[in-house]
């Protein structure tokens, strides 16, 4: 268990534990970088093997141009393709050896031996108690009443004569179905005024005599619906239904009698037909297609298709065309064709093709003439059904435009070019089209016949588009030339925005700081700015919730000083950036505002909120930020634009009073007042410095002091999860006492808790059981419960309360689910296993076998089964080396994705079990994409003639070679210029160590590099190191000139020629991050020592910074803030000292937040000459793991 601080309110996002606030939103438009978990930079070494040099092994390529996008780690084993390549195929039984057995020849018994033997069993007393009459189950219970219960006499007192039924009329068919021309008739039905039959049981009334004749006669039976209504179904197990294509006469005889005695006097007669074939689907249906297609038609019942075919017209243009019908070869190499079938009623379609290759660019047409025939009755069709389609043409462009409509085209609108073939993706390269003028961020992409542009589209500015010659279609066909094509961009609509928080500090570096707005095509805005104080907070938020509020006064707290229109000077059509000065409004060098900036309006013209500008700006030199937890806070004050600490800092909770003073540290640590904090305010001589505690406008709470309370922790489980009513449910758990502050840990319950009674409620809200159960000394508790017969199905709660002292402990009930259902059980069982032995590698093959078998005996033979295949990469580990990385290691502190291991991929495979009652799969490992293990589980799913599934699962490991190569480093990191020193073991799969093995070693250091218009991580300054293997471990070293990120790859070779590799990352203090442009919170990466630390070690943690030189905040925390502490980074890494004691088991917390500034830069990283620095802040936290192991 870990142990946490309770979240409070933050601005922004922070990882668990303490909560941290800085405000800071430069006057600049946004462009978010995203910031990854690692840096890397390093200069290459010399490789050290220490002694002779073994013949090398050639280590994949691609690590000397791995590349990793920004924000994520280097690939650390992650597959780029597909993985494990397996081929599924029906396999056969592993042959075993049979001991030949001796046969035995046997003596019948004689008749007197016989009767011995009989005669030594019990006599059979037969117990007629043993017979139980057929018990129906008990009536559910009922959910509970509300209300009052009205008692009556049932049967009523008062007397009540039953009158007698009276039939005066005749007999007749009141209605019959179908009727007419019907597209579908399931039944027959025939329904008469009088009862015709006395009410009896199914089977009696199966019997009666049917007053109804059906020509032509079908097979089927007739039943009554009542005592009036009968009704015919088909009894085909073709269909559900009526034959198709068919006329049917239903003749109701006159002379038949009703159950009272009334006769029909005259005959009934009905006719109704149900249609001939009708097409459902059908292809090809749309063009361009090649020119040997498969076609494929469906119709609405079965059908002969030999007898079909003869009435199907193909013609290309005005030309006939033969056909024939398709082979089953041909299906199965159609993709489309065997798609469809798929999904089609058997009997009811046709594949055909044609004798030779259609002409290209002509309509083919597709005619099922009339007389067409079905399978299921006489009648044939009477009008021709038809459709169409096209054979490709020459590849030319069919149009292009905008893809939104417009003309012109707007601003920012993706553009189009559509052909009139699909284009081939795979032949298919960027510089077959190219824009003129440039096109800023052009994204080019292909969607089957079309090339969609998208990028930053000038406005008033027309746009040349020239597609090569070479572009190929799906057919093979080229251009032949070049297409330029012109697209013309309009005027973009108008817009403006600013900031997108309520909240900004402006740019400490900014002589004459004024509030950034950006437009389009406007020539004014209307700005009204109002001089405010920290106490107008408040107000200032319930101005923002009532502003679009019709009925409400809008009052914008402070005084205004400054109304009017700024004009706007810019061109037509381009993104502006304009300032409202905010300088002459100053009372000495900082100061608070509220902006407002609104487009101007027409006088029809509405309102258009969303453009509207108002924002709270802050100009100040203190850096502030905030730390809290349930009782304390940690206030740290630094010079906003060098990130130095500010002594004598005067902080204020809101209010004029004074609660505490920064130390030279810039720290300032108080006890949260019972009132709470609303906003924070810094002074320092002129300056001030505002925080609120949320930008949100609908969150005005401040920081607030929380009691801490225990809690009780509950573990509860049950044995099935899922009953039946009646039966019975075992529950067994364990509580905790987990204390909550800063030395709180995981205790037992002791004397405080004796007994826990629990309560059981059903689905509709019932009481099912109830009961109490001892505790034990260690807190465990078991009890049972059966429940009842009637028991509702659905999910049902059981409720479990401690009994004993609980005061000062929450969460003190526990809610456990169960579900009740009923079921069937199953009738058989599946299982799965490896018919063959491991161990297995890439290139050979595996037998996998299902076995189902009925649990009554026997086997299930001729049964569905349906196998799921999935690898999954994986690392194997040989036994007794476990202090070395075999395969491909992952920093154990990531919680992200960004180490991920390619993933999981998935085959699957069909087949039907033997007479035995088994299916045997083959597995061929054909090849593997990178050289490591990898996970195979296979799962066969049996089903029977019920459709009752049951599956069982096997799995195996697949092996690159039959040598493995381990490695291992002391410390995670080492400091630039020491020596980087591997240790390497080569092992077969049992761990036994192998000598003689030549093992590459390569060494590459990470750096960030702007490439393709992002930041990579690229592989650079490789060294090289080659050493043979021992029966112990033998090492390499590697030089460490400059900081960053290595990743090490170690290759050995077994004596098949199987390659196999371990790669795994160390870090090197110094290096590099990608740099950011804007002011936005950066990522501090920290790297532990160690995994697990023990009472009385001292953690050390390398802090790398994304800047240098800044001031450091190392913040300790569990449950709570234990301690902080200030230090100076002297670059842009640290070695951070932590001091592990006895009360931080489990878990403790280290936390390190950064401020200071770095180098102003562009999109690309480089530096801008002559720009002064901007402010910099970067967090970065880490779990670290104690165990009790003592």
């Amino acid at each position: 268990m870990k142990l946490e601080i309770p979240q409070t309110m933050r601005s922004i996002p922070m990882n668990k534990n303490v909560e941290r606030t800085r405000r800071f939103v430069m006057a600049s438009l946004a462009v978010i970088m995203l910031v990854g978990n690692t840096l890397a930079c390093t200069v290459p070494g010399q490789g050290n093997n220490g002694g002779e040099t073994p013949q090398p092994i050639p280590i994949d390529p691609n690590v000397n141009n791995t590349t990793v996008e920004q924000g994520s780690p280097a690939q650390n084993g992650g597959d780029g393709g597909p993985g494990l390549t397996i081929q599924l195929s029906d396999g056969q039984e592993v042959p075993s050896v049979i001991e030949q057995l001796v046969p035995v020849t046997g003596v019948p018994l004689t008749e007197e031996e016989i009767e011995a033997i009989l005669a030594r069993l019990n006599p059979w007393i037969e117990d007629q108690g043993l017979e139980v009459d057929f018990r129906l189950p008990e009536e559910i219970l009922r959910p509970p009443l509300t209300g009052d219960t009205i008692s009556e006499t049932f049967p009523s007192s008062v007397d009540l004569t039953k009158p007698q039924p009276i039939f005066d009329e005749e007999l007749e068919v009141l209605r019959y179905a179908p009727d007419g021309q019907v597209a579908i008739a399931p039944f027959i039905s025939v329904t008469f005024n009088q009862p015709m039959i006395a009410l009896n049981t199914l089977e009696a009334l199966a019997e009666e005599d049917v007053p109804v004749q059906v020509t032509p006669l079908i097979p089927g039976s007739w039943r009554w619906l009542g005592t009036r209504t009968l009704n015919f179904l088909s009894d085909s197990y073709l269909y559900d239904r009526l034959p198709m294509a068919t006329e049917y006469l239903v003749t109701i005889p006159a002379g038949i009698q009703s159950a009272v005695g009334k006769t029909l006097q005259d005959t009934v007669q009905f006719r109704f037909s149900t249609p001939p074939p009708i097409i459902e689907d059908y292809y090809p249906s749309y063009g361009p297609q090649p020119l040997e297609p498969l076609f494929f038609i469906s119709f609405d019942q079965r059908i002969d298709p030999s007898a079909v075919i003869d009435h199907i017209q193909v013609t290309a243009g005005n030309l006939p065309v033969q056909i024939k019908l398709a082979t089953q070869e041909e299906i199965q190499e159609d993709e489309y064709v065997s798609r469809r079938i798929d999904y089609a009623e058997e009997g009811r379609w046709l594949a055909f093709r044609a004798f030779e290759p259609l002409p290209a660019d002509t309509g083919i047409s597709i005619v099922i003439k009339a007389g067409t025939p079905s399978a299921e009755g006489p009648l044939v069709t009477e009008y021709d059904q038809s459709y169409s389609f096209s054979t490709y043409a020459p590849l030319r462009v069919e149009e292009h435009g905008c893809s939104w409509g417009d003309e012109p085209c707007r601003p920012l609108t993706p553009l189009y070019i559509r052909f009139n073939n699909p284009i081939d993706m795979d032949a298919y390269d960027g510089s077959m089209v190219t824009i003129e003028p440039e096109l800023p961020n052009a994204s080019v992409n292909i969607y089957g016949n079309t090339i969609n542009i998208q990028g930053n589209t000038q406005g008033r500015t027309t746009y040349w588009v020239t597609v090569d010659s070479l572009i190929k279609d799906q057919f093979g066909q080229t251009l032949g030339h070049d297409e330029r094509l012109k697209f013309r961009i309009g005027s973009a609509d108008p817009v403006m925005f600013g900031p997108d928080e309520i909240f900004v500090t402006m740019d400490p570096a900014d002589q004459n700081p004024a509030l950034s707005l950006y437009t389009i095509n406007y020539n004014k805005v209307n700005v009204e700015i109002y001089q405010v104080e920290p106490s107008d907070w408040p107000a200032f938020l319930q101005y923002l919730r009532d502003y679009q509020s019709t009925d409400i006064q809008l009052t914008v707290p402070g005084k205004k000083v400054f109304d009017d229109a700024v004009a706007i000077e810019s061109p037509a059509d381009k993104l502006t950036e304009i300032y409202i000065p905010l300088a002459d409004h100053l009372k000495g060098e900082s100061g608070q505002f509220i902006v407002i900036a609104k487009p101007p309006k027409g006088l029809f013209q509405e309102d258009r909120y969303w453009e509207h500008v108002q924002v709270w700006v802050q100009i100040t030199d203190i850096g502030l930020d905030a730390f809290v937890d349930h009782s304390e806070m940690v206030v740290w004050a630094t010079d906003l634009l060098t990130g130095a600490p500010l002594s004598g800092v005067t902080i204020k909770p809101g209010t004029d009073s004074t609660i505490g003073k920064t130390d030279q540290t810039g720290v300032a640590k108080f006890d949260l007042p019972s009132e709470g904090i609303p906003y924070l305010v810094a002074e320092r001589g002129n300056d001030l410095a505002f925080m609120p505690p949320s930008s949100y406008y609908w969150n005005d709470s401040g920081w607030t002091r929380r009691s801490l309370v225990d809690e009780l922790r509950w573990y509860v489980w049950d044995d099935r999860q899922m009953y039946k009513p009646g039966e019975e449910v075992y529950l067994k758990g364990w509580m905790r006492k987990i204390g909550t502050d800063e030395s709180g840990d995981v205790e037992l319950v002791g004397d405080q808790v004796s007994q826990v009674s629990y309560q059981v409620i059903g689905s509709q809200g019932n009481e099912l059981a109830t009961g109490q159960a001892d505790v034990n000394s260690l807190g465990g508790f078991d009890f049972h419960f059966t429940l009842p017969e009637n028991a509702n199905l659905g999910y049902t709660q059981v409720i479990i309360n401690p009994i004993g002292s609980m005061s000062g402990i929450s969460y003190n009930n526990h809610y456990h689910q169960i579900r009740v259902q009923e079921f069937r059980r199953p009738e058989f069982e599946v299982s799965a296993r490896n018919e063959t032995t491991g161990p297995y590698f890439v290139g050979e093959q595996a037998i996998l076998a299902v076995e189902a078998s009925y649990y009554a005996g026997g086997p299930l033979p001729n049964a569905e089964t349906n196998w799921y295949v999935m690898s999954t990469p994986t690392n194997y580990q040989p036994p007794n080396w476990s202090d070395f990385s075999f395969g491909y290691w992952t920093p154990w502190w990531y919680y992200d994705f960004s180490y991920q291991d390619g993933g999981t991929t998935g085959e699957s495979f069909s087949g039907v079990t033997d007479a035995s009652g088994n299916h045997y799969l083959r597995m061929d490992f054909e090849s593997m994409e990178n050289p490591r293990a990898y996970s195979v589980i296979a799962e066969g799913t049996v089903f029977d003639v019920n459709r009752q599934a049951w599956t069982g699962s096997t799995s195996l490991t697949v092996h690159p070679a039959s040598l493995y190569v381990g490695m291992r480093t002391d410390r995670y990191f080492v400091e630039k210029g020491e020596p980087l020193e591997v240790d390497l073991i080569v092992t077969d799969l049992d761990g036994n160590a192998v000598i003689d093995r030549p093992i590459n070693v390569e060494a590459a250091r990470l750096e960030w590099k702007y490439q393709d218009g992002r930041w990579q991580e690229v592989a650079v300054d490789t060294q090289e190191c080659v050493v043979g293997s021992t029966d112990e471990p033998v090492s390499c070293e590697f030089d460490t000139p400059r900081g960053g990120r290595y990743q090490i790859t170690a290759v050995v070779m077994d004596s098949e020629g199987r390659i196999n590799q371990s790669r795994m990352t160390r870090w090197v203090s110094g290096g590099e991050r990608p740099p950011s442009r804007d002011v936005e919170q950066e990522q501090v990466n920290l790297i532990p020592d160690q995994e697990i630390y023990q009472p009385g070690d001292v953690a050390e943690i390398l802090v790398q910074a994304p800047f240098s030189n800044g001031e450091g905040l190392l913040t300790i925390s569990r449950n709570g803030i234990i301690s902080t502490e200030s230090f100076t980074m002297d670059g842009s890494s640290h070695t951070l000292r932590v001091p592990i004691e006895e009360k931080y088991i489990p878990n403790l917390y280290v936390k390190v937040d950064l401020v200071g500034s770095t180098a102003r830069t562009d999109d690309q990283g480089e530096e801008l000459e002559g720009a002064p620095p901007r402010p910099a802040f970067a967090v970065g936290q880490i779990n670290l793991s104690i165990p009790p192991l003592k």
